[in-house]
């Protein structure tokens, strides 16, 4: 009980802390306004992870990683690259920043995994729309990189490829799929509309996917919808082995593709 206490507790600081912004994941803010997760401990982080996962919190699991003071990160990554097939894309975009730092070619490959399975998850939702959230992602990853000085950083095709081989290899995440699709326009709008403010939503009735981007840091700091019904933002679990097999095939092959190309110039 003082666990499930504690984790709400933290759930609403790291909302709040989140949806701010105001500075880099893993800073430590000073004064009155210090970040409350400063005395965070090793055994805290796993345990609020562990819960995170079971109960699908993924916001709590995504702010905790990027969160977390200094060393309790650093005294987790072991646990977290052993655990890495359990976090939803948006764990994975902040254990990639924060690895930066830590080992700047790891943090490029977990980056890759968690831009390949955020394809993946999107595939799944109702709203298409969701797919162009990875932008903000991407965005947050490459400002970290400026941040760090790591602006000759490398890509290589071959790391993206060993995330394939990776995500391959590891069976995927068992977070509900409701948050992450309830996330594009329809579901926003959703949010904004019960909170009373839908007349100041930044796109239109007719707005399509690459209106999001554009957006996406307004976006993101308005209550996420509430609804955990899979049914009304996820795909039938029928259909998920087929759009999985096949968009795993496609992506294999733009990959395979771009590494002979490129080896021909």
């Amino acid at each position: 009980m003082r666990l499930r206490v504690f984790a709400g507790i933290m759930a609403a600081t790291i909302w709040i802390t989140c949806a701010q912004a105001a500075d880099p994941p893993g800073s430590v803010q000073k004064g009155p306004t210090a970040d409350p997760l400063s005395n965070l401990t090793d055994e805290q982080f796993r345990e609020i992870m562990e819960l995170s996962l079971e109960k699908s919190l993924r916001d709590l699991a995504q702010g905790i990683i990027a969160r977390a003071p200094r060393p309790v990160f650093a005294s987790n990554i072991q646990w977290l690259e052993e655990n890495a097939h359990r976090l939803a894309p948006g764990m994975l975009y902040a254990f990639a920043i924060r690895m930066l730092p830590h080992d700047p070619d790891k943090a490029v490959f977990w980056w890759r995994v968690a831009r390949i399975r955020f394809s993946l998850d999107s595939a799944l939702c109702k709203d298409k729309s969701v797919g162009a959230r990875y932008y903000n992602y991407d965005h947050q990853f490459k400002g970290a990189v400026r941040r760090q000085g790591l602006t000759q950083l490398k890509v290589p095709l071959e790391t993206t490829l060993a995330a394939m081989d990776w995500i391959d290899r590891n069976p995927n995440h068992k977070v509900s799929l409701a948050g992450h699709c309830s996330s594009g326009l329809e579901g926003m709008g959703a949010s904004m509309k019960r909170q009373g403010i839908a007349d100041k939503s930044p796109w239109g009735a007719d707005s399509k996917a690459k209106s999001m981007p554009g957006h996406i840091g307004r976006v993101e700091i308005v209550e996420p919808p509430k609804e955990n019904d899979d049914s009304r933002w996820v795909k039938p679990g029928t259909e998920h082995g087929e759009i999985i097999s096949s968009l795993k095939r496609k992506i294999r092959s733009q990959i395979e593709t771009a590494i002979k190309n490129h080896g021909q110039r």
